[in-house]
């Protein structure tokens, strides 16, 4: 009786949250995130998301993805570090979704995503703009899809917006 109700409580709350397209991070009950997109509510529901990143990841430097599952871009973020990529994944099975967010170099990073040595990466749903080099650099990867990604504003001369080197 007691707990059929609290989870009766609880599903109606998460629900309200759903509907409201927010989902409240009840590990810090700190902060609520708003998302626009049902499949990231979907990817939140399955318990599959792994992170979600702001600004205030890019601040002082990138972004190093180290393990498999599902990241989010929660916001426009800009990303001026000479040298690097915004996010570097250096793992499996990953999708990475930008959630129709950009990523801004502001022509001062080489670019907005790097892939090297790993298998089964996902890039989608955004864009990345004023790279000083690739927008998305992909070396030596299997079962990479990159989809729905927006490219602009790259500096360097016979650059290529996307490139995949020695994968598939």
């Amino acid at each position: 009786g007691v707990f059929i109700n609290q989870f009766a409580q609880f599903l109606d709350f998460f629900t309200t949250d759903i509907i409201n397209n927010t989902v409240t991070d009840l590990q810090n009950n700190s902060t609520t995130t708003n998302f626009s997109d049902a499949r990231i509510i979907q990817n939140i529901l399955q318990g599959s998301v792994i992170s979600v990143f702001d600004q205030t990841n890019f601040n002082i430097a990138g972004v190093t993805i180290n393990g498999p599952g599902v990241y989010i871009l929660d916001s426009d973020v800009t990303f001026n570090v000479a040298g690097s990529y915004a996010i570097t994944i250096n793992s499996d099975d990953v999708v990475l979704d930008l959630g129709g967010h950009t990523i801004n170099s502001n022509n001062v990073s080489l670019g907005g995503v790097i892939v090297n040595n790993f298998n089964n990466v996902t890039i989608q749903h955004g864009s990345i703009i004023n790279t000083v080099s690739n927008a998305i650099q992909i070396n030596n990867a299997a079962n990479t899809v990159i989809n729905n990604i927006n490219v602009d504003g790259i500096a360097t001369i016979n650059t290529n917006a996307i490139a995949i080197n020695n994968s598939t």
